[in-house]
């Protein structure tokens, strides 16, 4: 009875992967639950999923960054609210914690990310210039132009809010190169 009580679990896991557009965190996310059963939350998914319920037509990716990000956390929040209620398995949410306007940088308010009762942060970074060449191969996204410069300053304040974030609501922080599956899936399933 003791060994089958060792194993039970009060909370699920729940932990935020953010990094900059183009640096691989849904690549490893995909990977990740190729090999474990977690449940694999897109920011953008659930918030077009949220958003085109409430104005009863389709909502993209494209829309939401295009539009106001602050406000659209709000469906962000109360999908995330509903998939905890059903589920029971760990969470891996794949969103952003800066999001990349044809404006500029916003950054999402603490308010959000501690509406998603975390428990672990992890920040996927890589050489700036290897993710502008991704971002200029990815025709099948739209995203705004940015130089290496910008990209190494956009990942900086990436890192510098979650690492913030993750202080604030006292859960681990973990950086992970981007490609290191051994370390990601150590991160996310030992954390």
């Amino acid at each position: 009875m003791a060994s089958e009580c060792s194993n039970w679990r009060i909370e699920m896991r729940i932990t935020a992967v953010f990094g900059i557009s183009g640096v691989g965190k849904s690549r490893l996310i995909g990977q990740l639950a190729e090999q474990h059963d977690i449940i694999r939350a897109s920011a953008s998914a659930l918030m077009a999923e949220a958003k085109s319920g409430q104005l009863a037509r389709p909502v993209g990716s494209e829309e939401l960054r295009t539009g106001n990000v602050v406000d659209n956390q709000a469906f962000l929040i109360a999908a995330f609210a509903a998939l905890r209620l059903r589920e029971s398995r760990d969470i891996v949410f794949d969103g952003h914690n800066v999001i990349d306007t044809d404006e500029g940088l916003v950054d999402i308010p603490f308010e959000v990310i501690e509406a998603l009762h975390l428990t672990a942060i992890v920040v996927i970074v890589d050489d700036p210039f290897e993710i502008a060449r991704r971002r200029q191969s990815d025709t099948g996204r739209s995203r705004p132009a940015r130089t290496a410069e910008n990209l190494a300053n956009y990942q900086e304040r990436v890192v510098s809010i979650a690492r913030d974030y993750a202080a604030r609501l006292s859960v681990p922080f973990i950086t992970v190169r981007s490609g290191d599956a051994a370390n990601f899936t150590a991160a996310l399933v030992d954390t």
